[in-house]
């Protein structure tokens, strides 16, 4: 987990540099960048819940790295697009792994 971690925090810095370029290049590419920032940030986050193991980083992991692998296959990005579909097949297979910050009510 803290291979992929450490590659997504990587990722993260490289989307929120090109997302803070987007945001000099007008009005369209502001909001891109912004909304490119935003993931950006998101997936810090998820990242850091992913090295605590925790259940919504796992949930919140697999939506971004889903929805990366669509655009990879859209955009015919091959070798992203292999990368993307083996750590969501290691996150499908490390699920249990992953716990709840949630306490138990003691009722049975």
């Amino acid at each position: 987990m803290k291979i992929i971690a450490g590659l997504g925090f990587i990722g993260s810095l490289f989307g929120l540099f090109g997302g803070l370029a987007l945001l000099q290049s007008g009005a369209i590419g502001g909001l891109l960048g912004l909304v490119v920032v935003g993931i950006s940030i998101l997936h810090v986050f998820v990242m850091i819940g992913l090295l605590s193991m925790e259940v919504w980083a796992h949930g919140l992991a697999l939506l971004l790295y889903g929805s990366g692998f669509l655009i990879d296959l859209v955009m015919a990005n091959f070798l992203a697009l292999v990368v993307g579909g083996v750590v969501i097949l290691y996150l499908f297979a490390i699920s249990h792994r992953f716990h709840s910050t949630s306490r138990p009510s003691g009722k049975v």
